[in-house]
């Protein structure tokens, strides 16, 4: 069984994969994208 903190690591990770492909469907550059995952980064 996972721990809580393992299964919100996960969720994290499903998140920024969703958010990333979402992004690349939209037409973003792969250097808009990390631009955007930078901006995240810093305001948490």
């Amino acid at each position: 069984m996972k721990g809580s903190e393992e299964m919100n690591e996960e969720m994290q990770k499903s998140e920024l994969a969703a958010l990333i492909e979402w992004l690349k469907a939209h037409g973003h550059t792969d250097t808009e994208i990390v631009e955007c995952l930078e901006y995240i980064s810093k305001t948490r």
